[in-house]
């Protein structure tokens, strides 16, 4: 409605011919009327349509329960029902209708599909677009969005042909850094009966390929010892920026650290959060700027994390219960890519120039 008002307000003649305008309503003097209705199928019963249709209906919140109150609608005036989308896996009602639409299509059937894709059909898209776009998303999701495809729902992160291929089973782990090299630092702090995982990664100079070069972990060790190990880490490693997890750890642990790790950023796990992690990590792997080291823990973790969909869409994050798998060194990882890919903090000394 907001988009509409917009319009409105920019085209006088339309302007002119409102009789009634509030939040959720318009009414012109011909007597036709836009409403806005909420994602609510008790609301929007009792109006009848010659024509709906349902855009990004893959997204739609509620599909199935907004589907069975919007079809009666139609059954008095004989109307059309259309469903436009971006796909979003093969799951759901635009999937499902947009199946039934292929088989029966060649038949007497009223039901139709339509394909516009890839997104190159478009003359306003270019194919260099498109490549550079490819190198923002990882290859399911720019197969789903710019090349329409229904991608199969398959709830592993990382496959394990995906994380085979980057793996150099003759990268020696590193006990101390090059002072000419860049390093870069995640660290999972250990919650209960989880580790303490550290991940430190090398990016070249050339080509800013990442490389994992050292993974160390611990237990059951309290706030104030971490601290002082990956103090002595630190020392050893020209670390160039860092983060960590700093959800549920509480500031001060935070604080401590940045004693011994100046450019440190504090993460919060939100899914959002963890969504940006996971690709980021994944997209490196399938574009293999990323080179893992031959560490069980490392590899059956990754291969081990698993993702489903909330009803509205939102993917989360989990590990299958049996054998009860953990995923302190995947974060970890995720957390030492996070601190490669971002500026570091600056660094303000008092009395002296912020240094970047």
């Amino acid at each position: 409605m907001d988009k509409i008002h917009t319009i409105t307000s920019k085209q006088q003649n339309l302007a002119q011919k409102l009789t009634h305008q509030s939040r959720d309503t318009m009414q012109f003097t011909n007597g036709s009327s836009i409403i806005a209705l909420p994602n609510n199928p008790d609301r929007i019963r009792g109006y009848d349509a010659t024509d709906i249709y349902l855009d990004e209906a893959a997204h739609f919140l509620n599909d199935q329960p907004v589907m069975r109150a919007l079809e009666p609608m139609l059954i008095s005036r004989k109307g059309t029902f259309t469903l436009i989308s971006t796909p979003f896996g093969k799951r759901g009602l635009f999937w499902n209708r947009y199946q039934a639409a292929k088989l029966k299509q060649d038949t007497n059937s009223n039901l139709r599909a339509y394909d516009f894709k890839p997104s190159s059909l478009n003359p306003l898209i270019t194919e260099e677009e498109l490549a550079r776009k490819r190198e923002d998303y990882t290859e399911s999701e720019f197969r789903q969005e710019y090349l329409g495809e229904f991608i199969e729902q398959v709830d592993i992160c990382f496959p394990l042909d995906l994380i085979t291929s980057c793996v150099d089973n003759n990268l020696p782990p590193l006990t101390k850094g090059e002072p000419s090299k860049k390093y870069f630092m995640g660290i999972d702090l250990a919650k209960q009966r989880d580790e303490t995982v550290i991940t430190i990664l090398e990016k070249n100079n050339q080509t800013n390929n990442l490389t994992v070069r050292h993974i160390t972990a611990w237990t059951k060790i309290n706030y104030t010892e971490q601290t002082a190990r990956i103090g002595q880490l630190a020392a050893l490693f020209p670390i160039e920026n860092s983060a960590v997890d700093q959800t549920g750890v509480g500031e001060a642990v935070v604080e401590n650290l940045k004693a011994v790790l100046p450019y440190i950023q504090g993460v919060t796990f939100t899914q959002q959060v963890k969504v940006q992690l996971i690709d980021s990590t994944r997209i490196l792997l399938e574009q293999k700027k990323l080179t893992l080291p031959n560490n069980p823990k490392l590899i059956t973790q990754l291969n081990s994390l698993r993702y489903t969909f909330t009803h509205i869409g939102n993917k989360v994050f989990h590990t299958p219960e049996t054998n009860q798998p953990h995923d302190d060194y995947v974060w970890s990882l995720t957390l030492a890519i996070h601190a490669a890919l971002k500026p570091r903090p600056t660094l303000m000394i008092l009395g002296a120039k912020p240094r970047l």
